[in-house]
């Protein structure tokens, strides 16, 4: 599986709640984009969340200064 992906069971986890419908309400409400998989359960992204906080990934230039 992708590590990326932030599962339902990892979002109960991360955000202290059991109930989908309380999951999905803090996903929407902080503006985090996701996904419904088996019976609705939202599953989401590190790469989601961390564009939700404004987060980016450092860029790198290789040795031409070509960004990769």
């Amino acid at each position: 599986m992708n590590s990326k992906i932030v599962t339902f069971d990892d979002l109960k986890k991360i955000l202290n709640y059991e109930d989908q419908r309380q999951i999905i309400a803090c996903l929407t409400e902080n503006k985090i984009p996701f996904r419904r998989g088996k019976r609705g359960r939202p599953w989401t992204t590190v790469d989601a969340i961390n564009a939700a906080m404004g987060v980016t990934q450092i860029q790198q230039r290789d040795e031409n200064g070509i960004f990769f």
